[in-house]
This record gives C-alpha cells, structure tokens and sequence, in this order.
C-alpha cells in the first residue's frame, strides 16, 4: 500500500514538472537568444583583454571593459527569464544601470583610436556621467511589480515597462549616455575608415552598432521582442568579426597597434 502511494505521489510530481516545463518552453525559446550573445560577447571579451595585456593601448582597455558590461548585460537578460531567475530589483538594476555606460564606452574607443586626445577629454566625461547614473540609481527604490506580467510575456517588454520605475534623471541620463554611444561608435567607425582604408574592421564596428539601434527600431514599430534579441545577437557577431580582422591588420602593419 505505501510503495503504491509512494509511486502516485512520484507520478504526480513528475506530472507537475512535466507541466511546469510546458509552460516555461515559449518563454525559455524566445528569451534564449540573449544566452547565445552572452557566449559570443564572453568570447569577444576576452579576446580583447588578452589585446589589452599585451599592448596596453588606452582604446583596448575600454573596448574591453563595454564588452564585459555587454556580455553581463546579454547575461542578464537571459537570467531575468522567469523560468530562469526571474526578474528582482537588483537584476533590474545592474542591468539597466550599465547599459548607458556600456554603449558609451564602446563609442569612446573609436574615438579614441582617431583621437587619442580628445577620446582622453571625453573618457573623463564619460566616466564622470556614467559614475553619478551608477550614484542615483544605486541608492532609489524601484517598483518593478508593475512590469512582472510583462516580463512573462518577453523579458524584452518587461525591461522596457520597468524602466519608467527609475527616477527621470536616471533615464535621461541612461539615454544620454545611449545616444552618444551609439553616434561615436557608428560615426566614428566610419570616419575611421575614411581617414585609413586599410582599417576595414571598423566597419564592422560599425554595423555592429547600426544592427543594435536598428533592432530597438523595429522593436517599436512591430512589438516583436524577437526582433530585437536577434538584431541584438547579430551585432554581438558584428562585433566579434570586427574585432578579429583589427588583429589582422595589427599583423600587417609593422610597428603600429590598433
């Protein structure tokens, strides 16, 4: 009789498991694109904290600390999954707080291979803005209650809702900090380019950043997370591509580091 009722009750935990499993596969389908840039981006990183060690170039010290804040945001992304972790304050926070910094970092190493200088000046600015949004949003409670019917429709949407649970001088700076990335790193790789032909990485650089913003522009016009992730993960490829040809060119050019 009790090895009987110890198989039911066996059964029935398996069956809610099984159950449990169904209803997360959408969500974990749709959410596993961000572990998939995740990967790449980690590979990328350290690829260019080996660059770094090995010619100690401002640039590639910056480029590789965004690429360490782009591998933990993709990251977290996947984690904030509700079959995952599931979204928390804190998740929400350090993802939404190195966002900004990461974008605008990266931009800042473009500039700063076309302008040591001036990528110099602006690196302190950025780091300066990018400390006081680390500062603010640190120490605000947020609400992200709201958001949590969103985030089990897409982790995507759930992070768009839950923004708004941020002061306003936290957002604008967060999107300060976005747009300026987003125009040095695109611009800038461009510019590059055209002052020398040879650095045909930086156009990949480039649509890197082009397929980033053109994904959160879709993202608005059709309401398909799905877009956004995907365009997300094509620029992490982008990027991982353009990285690996700038040490090609390091190769070629004798005496010169990129």
């Amino acid at each position: 009789m009790c090895t009987w009722i110890q198989r039911t009750e066996f059964s029935l935990n398996c069956a809610n498991l099984i159950g449990a499993l169904a209803d997360c596969l959408p969500i974990l389908l749709v959410n596993y694109i961000p572990l998939m840039t995740s990967v790449v981006s980690v590979c990328l990183t350290v690829l260019l904290w080996r660059q770094y060690r090995a010619r100690r170039k401002l640039h590639q010290f910056v480029w590789a600390i965004s690429m360490t804040l782009f591998a933990l945001g993709a990251l977290l992304e996947f984690a904030m999954n509700p079959c995952v972790l599931g979204p928390s304050e804190s998740l929400v926070k350090l993802y939404y707080l190195t966002v900004g910094p990461q974008v605008s970092l990266l931009g800042t190493g473009v500039l700063l291979l076309i302008s040591p200088k001036w990528g110099r000046r602006v690196l302190y600015a950025i780091v300066a803005l990018s400390a006081a949004l680390l500062i603010l949003g640190s120490v605000v409670q947020i609400d992200i209650s709201y958001a949590l019917e969103s985030f089990q429709s897409s982790v995507v949407f759930g992070i768009r809702d839950v923004a708004h649970a941020f002061p306003e001088s936290v957002r604008l700076l967060t999107i300060g900090l976005n747009i300026y990335g987003a125009i040095t790193l695109i611009g800038g790789s461009f510019l590059s380019f055209a002052l020398d032909r040879r650095r045909t990485f930086t156009l990949l650089i480039a649509a890197g950043g082009l397929l980033n913003a053109v994904g959160g522009t879709l993202l608005g016009v059709f309401g398909d997370p799905d877009i956004f992730l995907e365009f997300e993960f094509l620029s992490a490829v982008a990027l991982f591509a353009g990285f690996l040809m700038s040490y090609r060119f390091t190769a070629m050019t004798t005496g010169k580091t990129v």
